[in-house]
């Protein structure tokens, strides 16, 4: 085998001689040097099997920090909702308390005894004389008792 060689060899001209002989050199150095190389630009197994636990643990510690957030965000929008729905109440009995106080006063003012004292002075003697009046007031406007009741229906809505 050898022997055949060497007349493929003689054949070849001193210039392709050298450049065989150049790529024969690069290849056993790329083979000899190679594995090294490569294992330099790879980490070993241990290294990455301890990026990938404390990866692993990160993840669960993000995890367990997302779910707690999501518990306080979801605690606080019910929170929020219970406190919207009890000033929703409150302004509804407030409502409840001006509507019955606007239809007991417009009641009440529709006829009103008061007595009047007129003092006068003719110069020598002051004279006080008393007297009852009847004083006819204008209840409210039944627009404004409409519109409250139209607000408390509105609330009484919303609180459904």
């Amino acid at each position: 085998m050898f022997k055949y060689l060497s007349e493929i060899l003689s054949k070849f001209t001193p210039q392709q001689r050298l450049l065989a002989l150049g790529l024969l050199l690069f290849t056993a150095i790329l083979l000899g040097l190679g594995n090294s190389l490569i294992s330099s630009y790879n980490q070993s197994d241990s290294v990455l099997s301890d990026r990938v636990k404390r990866l692993e643990i990160s993840q669960s510690i993000l995890l367990r920090e997302n779910d707690s957030l999501y518990n306080s965000l979801s605690n606080s929008q019910i929170q929020c909702s219970r406190d919207i729905m009890d000033v929703r109440r409150k302004i509804l009995e407030d409502l409840g308390i001006l509507e019955s106080h606007m239809i007991q006063a417009s009641v009440r003012r529709e006829s009103v005894v008061r007595n009047i004292e007129i003092n006068r002075y003719d110069g020598m003697d002051t004279l006080m004389v008393s007297s009852p009046m009847m004083i006819e007031e204008a209840p409210f406007p039944s627009e404004l008792l409409t519109e409250v009741r139209s607000l408390k229906e509105k609330v009484k809505n919303d609180i459904q």
